[in-house]
């Protein structure tokens, strides 16, 4: 089961975690308990499910890139700190909401900051990452302070410490989200079978609407357990197969496009299950994927590929998973 975290309007804990042996590649995704989720969303939820914003897949655009909005942030870099649901949830999807909502052009100084919402939900050291839950919450209660107000580096000696700088504590109270939402995308067996499968619908129809979501996969050090080829036609990179890792990592989902595709298979033809993928910003600079950005196949979302032309995957090692596979897609 994979949950897309999404956050729907704004007003005007320790577990499993291994570091990231490069440095350059934090991590952060703690896992969080379905007890504790359930309570999470029963309080702060929008009462809506996957079911709430599905809708046929045809009359949906054939793509979406939220990424290109003057709201959306430039791609940055957490560096070694497991911070990486500070930098999904708070400088990628905070800062577009809250930006969009008020009409406020983003830049680099009035992005919010992921240091703010790190250092309050860390267990106070940076190879520790931090409960989504708790994140959201944090959100939720007591907004978000900016990169000019609480500046992030993550390559020199990290300042864990909370702010205490009450005009910023006070200003963060003026914007905060109001409701957040998640639905749920199936990381079993093999439902998603084309770019126009149904399956698909709530979260393009969420992102077609202007929602940018938030995802958490199992990780290794540099997503070494995903495979990636080029896009048919382009030196794009795409991921197209996650297995089974220790480690968790959270992500922004910002668009899709039904035409990318790539030859899993190497038949040198292109079939209805290597057609589509979905837009994910990372945390970890320019310099990886496409300029931070990776494409995610959609039949990498299934955790038993549709593909069997050539026998492909017999060929590659590890334990197939759902690319998404990690309890939950999450929105604001």
């Amino acid at each position: 089961r994979a949950s897309l975290i999404v956050g729907t309007s704004f007003t005007g804990i320790l577990n499993n975690y291994v570091k990231a042996a490069d440095t350059n590649y934090g991590m952060g995704d703690e896992l969080v308990s379905e007890e504790d989720q359930n309570l999470f969303f029963n309080e702060y939820g929008d009462g809506c499910d996957s079911s709430d914003y599905a809708t046929n897949s045809n009359t949906l655009p054939s793509r979406v890139d939220l990424s290109v909005s003057e709201f959306f942030p430039e791609i940055g870099n957490q560096g070694g700190i497991g911070s990486c649901l500070s930098w999904a949830s708070t400088y990628y999807q905070f800062t577009y909401e809250a930006h969009k909502l008020n009409n406020i052009v983003t830049t680099n100084s009035n992005a919010y900051s992921p240091a703010w919402t790190y250092n309050f939900t860390t267990n106070g050291n940076t190879s520790s990452g931090s409960y989504y839950t708790d994140v959201y919450s944090l959100l939720i209660n007591q907004g978000a302070a900016t990169m000019n107000e609480m500046p992030y580096d993550g390559y020199s000696d990290y300042d864990i410490s909370w702010p205490t700088n009450t005009d910023m504590m006070m200003n963060a109270l003026k914007t905060r989200v109001s409701s957040t939402g998640k639905i749920e995308l199936s990381a079993k067996g093999t439902c998603y079978t084309s770019n126009k499968d149904s399956d698909l619908s709530a979260a393009k129809a969420l992102l077609s609407s202007g929602k940018v979501l938030l995802v958490r996969v199992q990780s290794s050090s540099g997503l070494k357990n995903w495979s990636f080829k080029n896009a048919y036609g382009s030196t794009d990179k795409v991921a197209y197969r996650a297995t089974k890792s220790n480690s968790g990592h959270a992500l922004t989902v910002v668009g899709y496009n039904d035409n990318i595709c790539c030859d899993v298979n190497g038949n040198g033809k292109i079939e209805a299950f290597e057609k589509g993928a979905f837009k994910v910003a990372n945390s970890w600079g320019t310099g990886w994927g496409n300029s931070g950005y990776i494409w995610v196949l959609y039949d990498a979302l299934n955790g038993v590929s549709a593909n069997t032309i050539n026998n492909w995957e017999s060929k590659l090692s590890g334990t197939r998973i759902g690319i998404f596979d990690r309890d939950a897609v999450s929105y604001t």
